[in-house]
């Protein structure tokens, strides 16, 4: 007897820009280059943080509406050079769904002192 086989999901990941210092309030725009459901976003710094966290807001541009989708928390206490922090979820699957040619934005509020370069990843989970 044949069975039916569900098709794969697949997760991929894609660099999402550079922050040349998250303790600046600045903006990165990427391309995202897959369609799909946007399930993770990464941070990696490249100098430990002073006085205070820096928050980053992802978001997404769909057809010239941006949503929020998550945040990233680069924490102060105990930052070192490589630290790595993950997105905290907060858009619904709805607003994460991606198609190939929108846009992901990481938008650092600046909140901690000390010069800090920040490298992105964006994961898309699709067919």
């Amino acid at each position: 007897m044949a069975y039916n086989e569900n098709a794969p999901l697949h997760e991929r990941a894609f660099p999402g820009g550079q922050l040349v210092d998250i303790s600046t309030a600045s903006v990165s725009y990427a391309p995202i280059p897959f369609s799909g459901v946007m399930v993770s976003a990464w941070c990696c710094i490249s100098a430990a943080l002073t006085t205070a966290n820096a928050v980053v807001t992802v978001k997404v541009i769909k057809g010239g509406t941006t949503t929020t989708i998550g945040t990233i928390t680069v924490t102060q206490s105990g930052s070192a050079i490589g630290d790595v922090d993950e997105m905290v979820i907060s858009g619904s699957e709805i607003d994460r769904t991606v198609a190939a040619g929108d846009t992901i934005v990481f938008d650092s509020n600046g909140g901690s002192d000390t010069t800090s370069i920040a490298n992105f990843t964006g994961v898309v989970r699709g067919a």
